[in-house]
């Protein structure tokens, strides 16, 4: 469940006061809810029709650890992500040319001998940090926990 603010304003001997209240947010009877993201609601019909509407992928059935492509097309496994095949059309799992990682804010790729080398080479330092794991050829974020490589 999630809640909305709206922001109402009056006037109290010519100050202006905020105030906050949370409003539930429901979707229409013919919507579904897609939990985060934008968009907030979508229409039922669009639930399995193959193409990715809610941000998370939620409509089609992607789990939460999926990698879900830019152009929304699909979801895909994530030791899919990065390992040299183009699974989504828009090319969104392959932002790197084999052998590179990318850093989480996608501003640039590394050599694999540059991850966790004591050396931050990506801006955000994503390259040293403990959120990634790394498996035989891909290199894949970690949502929650942190394995060991």
């Amino acid at each position: 469940m999630s809640f909305l603010f709206l922001y109402f304003f009056y006037s109290v001997s010519g100050h202006f006061l905020r105030a906050l209240t949370p409003v539930l947010t429901v979707c229409l009877p013919w919507q579904v809810d897609c939990g985060f993201g934008s968009p907030r609601c979508i229409s039922k019909k669009k639930l399995n029709d193959g193409k990715i509407d809610c941000y998370s992928g939620l409509d089609e059935g992607c789990p939460s650890h999926f990698f879900v492509c830019k152009d929304k097309s699909t979801c895909i496994e994530p030791e899919l992500f990065q390992d040299g095949k183009r699974h989504c059309a828009d090319g969104s799992d392959e932002p790197c040319p084999p052998g590179q990682f990318p850093c989480s804010d996608g501003s640039k790729c590394i050599p694999h001998a540059k991850f966790q080398n004591g050396v931050e080479d990506c801006s955000d330092g994503s390259d040293e940090g403990q959120q990634f794991v790394y498996s035989k050829s891909c290199v894949l974020l970690c949502r929650s926990s942190v394995r060991s490589r």
